[in-house]
């Protein structure tokens, strides 16, 4: 496959930057900026979940219960979803339900009035990460280069790495100067419109 490089079309995001990274073909770069964006805007919550948890009315207990619930559901799922992206031709849709799956339980957190509610954002969360990392990461394989396939990898992991740290900061100044409510709508808009750009991207492209 040629590799190219960037141009007028190349999504702009947080994550972009990913994009000017030398010698990696459009897939990558497409794969790397989404995979930018699902982070970014998972881990805006993610070092502040317990505080929120703690405004609905959970505790300790509901806190790690309901990230348990997350985690299982994710995990469980993913095996099924793995086995159904293998057959499916164009797996990049699976990453765009992904996406709108997410931002349906990211706006649903503007609504949570109960920890019984929390814990079926956590599980509709857990679906969505489960519909979208098989495909991202096979999609992201079927483009390595062979003589490259580790420091690839190492950019792939750097960009997670990062892209949790940065969004980890962003949502606390977030949450501290304006709202949670502000958090959810910035994550919620992040999930869908990227979902969106997936979804209209040309079949095959990635």
């Amino acid at each position: 496959m040629d590799r190219i490089t960037l141009n007028k079309e190349s999504p702009i995001w947080l994550g972009a930057f990913v994009l000017q990274l030398p010698l990696m073909v459009k897939a990558q770069k497409i794969l790397l900026s989404t995979q930018t964006i699902a982070t970014t805007s998972a881990g805006l919550l993610a070092p502040i979940y317990a505080i929120y948890v703690e405004k609905v009315g959970g505790g300790i207990l509901e806190t790690s219960a309901s990230y348990a619930l997350f985690a299982v559901v994710y995990g469980l799922l993913m095996l099924v979803m793995g086995k159904l992206t293998d057959k499916v031709k164009y797996q990049e849709l699976f990453i765009a339900a992904g996406f709108f799956i997410s931002a349906i339980g990211y706006v649903g957190y503007l609504f949570v009035s109960s920890v019984f509610h929390l814990f079926i954002l956590q599980a509709i969360l857990g679906i969505a990460q489960a519909v979208m990392t098989p495909a991202h990461d096979g999609l992201y394989t079927k483009h390595l280069d062979d003589t490259k396939s580790a420091s690839e990898w190492a950019t792939w992991e750097a960009v997670y790495a990062i892209s949790t740290g940065v969004s980890a900061f962003v949502g606390g100044i977030i949450v501290y100067y304006i709202s949670f409510e502000a958090l959810f709508i910035t994550m919620f808009l992040m999930s869908s419109v990227t979902g969106l750009y997936i979804l209209l991207l040309p079949r095959g492209t990635i």
